[in-house]
């Protein structure tokens, strides 16, 4: 991201809230207003891309768009959607391709997020934002997966050889591969970065899989239990760097039972929910430990300055302080008779990185 662009979602971050908030909360137009001032069309495109939510707010907020902001902030808004759902239709036809590929070859498999998660909270293709196209497979199939994938002329882009070792899976959760045009794909063997909150390996839910379809796709897809735990986790742990993870967490929590989900997912359910409050300016929907509402809410604020920051120098010092809440931030993600556990697990991936 260009030191320009950074520049433009610092400044429109705000504006881009204010918006996202009334479909939640009661429009401020006067707030909203004055939020605008010294906002140009092109810092507002650029913020909207950066935060993959033109297909949302061109759907939501057309309206407050055009009479509060004006017909550029709309029109730019009708432009990025449009080239949003033209890109989630490749994307989705890319997608499909590799599904059929892998059921030819007997690996099973189900997308995380991407179209999926747009089909489930929306029911059409596009409206979310597409980011990469990410699958999951069992860890077992891991090596047969890569194959297939390289066989249909992926090429494997990871820091890693292709030969993954048990100490890389134990590192990593995905790796990535190319194909000559725009779109990344992401082959995850666990769902996120930590076990003691990624979902059960794939080949023993199997039987809890939902097919569903659209948008001609045809699928197998997590209940919402697991659902639930894959999308508030991720919310989590990125602290909602680009709002479109937040507005993710604010759609799903109202289709979901959370008082009756597992403690993994409820206690990243709080973490996300108390950080999208924080971002939105919304009230607090579920109640946070102090310590962790502390650090999860300073590890947001580090994460929007790391990301709109001009690329400055930054003494190491500060870098260290961040790292260092961050990890402590997302420790308190977890459970807390999983805490111990997972610090002593990221101890070990450490120690196995710098060997």
């Amino acid at each position: 991201m260009t030191n320009t662009m950074r520049q433009a979602v610092a400044e429109t971050t705000p504006l881009i809230a204010a918006l996202l908030r009334s479909h939640y909360a009661p429009l401020n137009e006067a707030q909203l207003v004055q939020t605008a001032t010294g906002i140009d069309a092109n810092k507002w495109e650029q913020a909207i891309h950066f935060h993959g939510l033109a297909g949302l707010i061109a759907r939501r907020h057309a309206a407050t768009i055009a009479t509060l902001l004006g017909p550029e902030f709309s029109e730019r808004a009708d432009f990025l959607a449009t080239r949003q759902t033209r890109h989630g239709l490749t994307q989705a036809a890319t997608l499909k391709s590799i599904l059929d590929q892998f059921t030819e070859a007997a690996i099973p498999v189900i997308p995380l997020k991407g179209q999926a998660l747009s089909l489930r909270l929306y029911g059409e293709l596009g409206l979310r934002a597409p980011g990469d196209v990410d699958i999951l497979v069992d860890p077992q199939d891991l090596p047969q997966a890569i194959r297939t994938l390289q066989a249909h002329g992926w090429q494997f882009n990871s820091p890693f050889a292709p030969d993954i070792t048990p100490a890389l899976m134990m590192q990593h959760h995905h790796c990535s591969f190319t194909k000559g045009n725009d779109i990344v794909l992401e082959l995850h063997w666990r769902s996120t970065a930590s076990p003691l909150q990624a979902l059960p390996d794939l080949r023993s839910i199997t039987d809890q899989l939902i097919a569903r379809s659209g948008g001609g796709l045809t699928y197998l897809d997590l209940p919402d239990p697991l659902l639930a735990r894959l999308v508030l986790t991720h919310s989590a742990r990125t602290l909602c760097g680009r709002l479109k993870w937040a507005v993710d967490t604010l759609d799903l929590v109202p289709i979901i039972d959370l008082d009756n989900m597992d403690p993994v997912t409820r206690s990243a359910a709080a973490t996300a929910l108390t950080v999208c409050a924080h971002a939105l300016d919304l009230p607090e929907q579920y109640k946070l430990g102090l310590i962790s509402k502390t650090l999860n809410i300073r590890a947001h604020k580090d994460e929007m300055m790391r990301l709109s920051q001009p690329g400055t120098s930054i003494l190491a010092i500060a870098n260290l302080q961040r790292g260092t809440i961050r990890f402590l931030a997302t420790m308190f993600q977890h459970p807390p008779a999983t805490r111990i556990r997972f610090a002593g697990q990221a101890v070990l991936s450490l120690i196995l990185r710098r060997r």
